[in-house]
């Protein structure tokens, strides 16, 4: 609280507001308790300026499907950087089936994963899941996380605070030769 200072009259006022602070801090920091949420600086400020600035950039998106719905909205306009043209059909199906499988780990895990929250325990959480529990071979397996990299790395472009274990050597796409025979 504000001391009381030769000159200064409006110390009340200045002490209502820091109460303010400090009670929304209180309940913002139960609200992470209470829903298990990691607590760290983004996280905090995030809160407060949501509460006292009208919120964040209307762009801005906190679960990481939330974030990949919208990119396969916009990507038929984007140009993909490493082809220099828009966005294929084909690609964006295969999005739209990871994504698919991502929210279907969110349902089976009971909790949306947060862009920042993607590290190398959940990596392993989603690949055990859909081999184990979804019967998905390596190949799926690693599909998925190719492009649950590629998103993760266009969210830390647009400037989201990303976990760096998706650049980890062990956040790799899986990958084991398939054996097809053809007959004739």
């Amino acid at each position: 609280m504000a001391k009381k200072s030769r000159g200064r009259s409006d110390l009340r006022s200045i002490n209502r507001k820091l109460q303010t602070y400090i009670d929304f801090l209180d309940k913002t920091l139960y609200g992470f308790e209470l829903h298990n949420v990691s607590l760290n600086k983004e996280h905090l400020r995030e809160a407060f300026q949501k509460k006292y600035k009208g919120g964040t950039n209307a762009n801005r998106f906190t679960y990481l499907t939330d974030f990949v719905e919208d990119f396969i909205k916009k990507a038929p306009n984007l140009i993909n950087r490493s082809t220099n043209r828009n966005y294929s059909a084909r690609r964006i199906a295969e999005y739209k089936r990871v994504n698919n499988m991502l929210i279907e780990f969110e349902a089976y895990r009971g909790k949306k994963m947060r862009i920042d929250d993607v590290n190398i325990a959940i990596y392993d959480e989603i690949t055990h899941y859909l081999k184990a529990n979804r019967g998905y071979s390596v190949n799926t397996v690693g599909n998925l996380v190719k492009n649950l990299k590629v998103f993760l790395k266009k969210a830390e472009e647009l400037k989201y605070n990303v976990h760096q274990d998706y650049k980890r050597r062990e956040f790799s796409a899986l990958k084991e030769e398939s054996i097809s025979i053809a007959l004739n």
